[in-house]
């Protein structure tokens, strides 16, 4: 699964900006005032750390290191979110909560793609069809998550009802 340079560096790119914005999301989700202080200084160190990896030690290939660090952070945010939300004094409809719906696409896209992504690097020796397969879990993860996310939000749309006309 080699890539060459301009196509590493674009998705290098795109996922450092990818994981960012969705730090930024979910600390707009949360409540405690120190967490979302640690989760902004982590959204401004997080770029630098992709910078070292990809100047010295990954440099042609797909970030895999800091990619994965970025996937724990994530999964470290939504289970803090869940964490708050579930401690809540408040009462919550979780079938009408955006931040339920994306923080449960995230949290469970982030948790299987993970190992996939983490180990990008070192599949390239398998057999195809086990690349294919892995490609097909990979489809099937992006659109759990982006099902979820349109389900955060449609359920903040007010339906009304119609009346039916007389006769």
């Amino acid at each position: 699964m080699k890539t060459d340079r301009s196509a590493a560096l674009l998705f290098n790119t795109f996922t450092t900006f990818e994981i960012i914005f969705y730090l930024y999301i979910i600390r707009c989700c949360l409540y405690n005032l120190k967490i979302r202080k640690i989760i902004l200084w982590v959204m401004t160190i997080y770029p630098v750390l992709v910078l070292i990896n990809s100047a010295f030690f990954q440099v042609k290939t797909f970030h895999t290191s800091t990619y994965s660090f970025g996937c724990l952070l994530i999964v470290g945010a939504c289970i803090y979110y869940f964490l708050e939300l579930f401690q809540s004094t408040r009462s919550v409809n979780l079938l009408k909560e955006p931040a339920f719906w994306i923080c449960s696409g995230l949290l469970f896209f982030y948790t299987c793609s993970f190992p996939l992504f983490g180990l990008w690097n070192h599949l390239h020796g398998l057999p195809g069809i086990i690349l294919r397969n892995l490609s097909t879990v990979l489809q099937i993860l992006n659109v759990l998550l982006y099902s979820l996310f349109s389900i955060a939000f449609l359920c903040r749309v007010r339906f009304r009802k119609v009346r039916a006309a007389a006769l």
